[in-house]
């Protein structure tokens, strides 16, 4: 089974819960959504630490494109990392096209 991370902004939470509910009434069972209590980021845990490795590990990045993802900065750096395979990227760098993959 495939492994998906959805990218979102904070104020399309709830547009992502509906999302990630709706998917796993479709069967699908790994999936990570920052904000679930069972599928998300620990309390206590090193989050950008944790989001670094849950990105790195994801099949296919879902992202919930709205006016505030598209001005979200976490949200262009896990698109830009997934697009990367990984590799950390940087909004500023000149080797960094600038653009959503």
């Amino acid at each position: 089974m495939a492994f998906f991370f959805i990218s979102h902004a904070h104020e399309d939470e709830r547009s992502a819960e509906d999302l990630h509910t709706r998917l796993q009434s479709w069967g699908f069972t790994s999936l990570f959504l920052d904000v679930d209590p069972h599928d998300g980021l620990r309390v206590g845990s090193q989050w950008r630490e944790e989001l670094f490795s849950q990105i790195r590990s994801t099949d296919a990045l879902i992202f919930i494109g709205t006016p505030s993802s598209l001005e979200s900065k976490w949200c262009w750096w896990s698109c830009r990392l997934v697009g990367s395979h990984g590799q950390p990227a940087d909004r500023n760098s000149p080797s960094s096209s600038g653009r959503l993959l």
